[in-house]
């Protein structure tokens, strides 16, 4: 999936809560278990996996590096977002 149809993904998954803005309890990186990415659906097979568990609503994400990338670049630009509208 190419960068902009990830970054599309991320963005609705986020308005419609499917991923979790806020920040993780931990964050692993390891070698990958080749299992699906959480954003793309696409089997990980890079060097390496990010796992990131978060507490309420406890869930646990796996996702490749670079999807893991564009999540936190889009929560982040949300939040800041909602922040400058704020004032």
């Amino acid at each position: 999936m190419d960068e902009a149809l990830v970054r599309e993904r991320v963005r609705e998954m986020l308005a419609t809560r499917q991923l979790p803005a806020g920040d993780t309890v931990k964050l692993w990186a390891g070698p990958s278990m080749g299992k699906p990415c959480t954003i793309c659906g696409e089997t990980i097979r890079t060097a390496t996996e990010y796992e990131l568990d978060f507490a309420a609503p406890v869930v646990t994400l796996l996702l490749h590096p670079r999807c893991y990338a564009i999540w936190n670049e889009e929560r982040r630009r949300g939040t800041s977002t909602s922040a400058e509208e704020v004032l």
